[in-house]
């Protein structure tokens, strides 16, 4: 139960990004040849060119320190998933130009890396800066529900949870935190019940769909459990709290054919993962499908040549195709 619990609560903890366009008018405090590297920047990166978009806004901010600027260049390094550079823009930025929105980014930063201290503190500070009603605001409080889940405070979870609802009491995301919350508590009727309103609200939730299956495991359903996650993955391929569940629990041999089929669908998805590889590998080794693990194992001895596993479980299917 405890491990299932840990694994909800990591895997459950959603964020929300920057919004969408910061708005450049000519009329701005940026130079002419700031504004053109700024608006030439956002091009690329609507095509995906972060890298180029990137070089182009550095190149505006030796020019000069804008807002506008460090705004734009913490936007693309969210988008590229490149944290840690992420972090260290948002601070500056924050440093330089201390408002709502550049606490709340570099909040959210923090927490997306987890930070939960610095995080905390931050959407604190962010709050001091409210004069009126954000919409950020939701995420804020939703967010401090979720450190404080992670810090197993859950007194201050729910209170932070019930701001945030007062804010959005439709929102599918707050209600899978809650029927976190709640598994947290051990209630799991109460969790259940959340995660059903949270499919309610939208069924496309693929998050909502594992933690319910969640319960189910735990109160020995497996064939609902099955089912919950196997549409969970029906939603969403490269879940990879889905895909770990159907691998411990759905291992019997009735599930087999659909397990590899998932395993091979997320990595086929997503980016290669050594995990699901290694699950696939075994799966696969279980089977008796031999040559089919070997090259899977292959990609994972090309992937990770140093890791010595590798390598001694291809030598491993290789005795085992003699």
């Amino acid at each position: 139960m405890l491990e299932t619990i840990n694994q909800a609560t990591q895997y459950s903890l959603q964020t929300h990004q920057v919004d969408s366009q910061p708005e450049v008018k000519k009329n701005s405090s940026l130079s002419s040849k700031a504004y053109s590297f700024v608006t030439n920047a956002r091009v690329l990166r609507q095509n995906g060119e972060y890298n180029l978009a990137l070089n182009l806004l550095r190149q505006a901010c030796n020019m000069q320190a804008h807002e506008i600027i460090f705004k734009e260049i913490a936007k693309t390094l969210i988008l590229k998933k490149s944290w840690i550079e992420a972090r260290k823009i948002t601070t500056e930025w924050h440093k330089s130009f201390p408002t709502f929105e550049s606490s709340f980014v570099k909040a959210q930063v923090e927490y997306e890396i987890g930070l939960d201290d610095q995080s905390l503190q931050t959407y604190f500070e962010c709050l001091s800066y409210v004069v009126d009603e954000k919409i950020e605001l939701f995420d804020i409080f939703k967010n401090i529900g979720n450190i404080y889940v992670r810090k197993s405070d859950f007194e201050s979870a729910e209170e932070f949870y019930n701001k945030a609802y007062s804010f959005n009491g439709d929102s599918d995301i707050l209600y899978v935190n809650y029927g976190i919350l709640e598994m947290q508590r051990g209630d799991l009727n109460k969790a259940k019940d959340r995660f059903r309103t949270a499919l309610h609200i939208n069924p496309e939730n693929d998050k909502a769909w594992t933690s319910l299956a969640m319960v189910h495991f735990e109160f020995g359903d497996e064939d609902l459990g099955s089912a919950n996650i196997k549409k969970a993955l029906d939603i969403n391929p490269v879940n990879k709290t889905a895909i770990s569940f159907c691998y411990q629990k759905m291992n019997q041999k009735k599930y087999a054919h659909y397990m590899i089929e998932a395993l091979q669908n997320f990595l086929d998805s997503g980016e290669f993962d050594e995990d699901v590889s290694c699950m696939l590998v075994q799966k696969l080794h279980e089977t008796g499908q031999i040559q089919l693990a070997m090259i899977e194992c292959t990609r994972l001895v090309l992937w990770n040549p140093l890791k010595d596993e590798y390598f001694e479980l291809m030598n491993q299917l290789q005795r085992v195709a003699l």
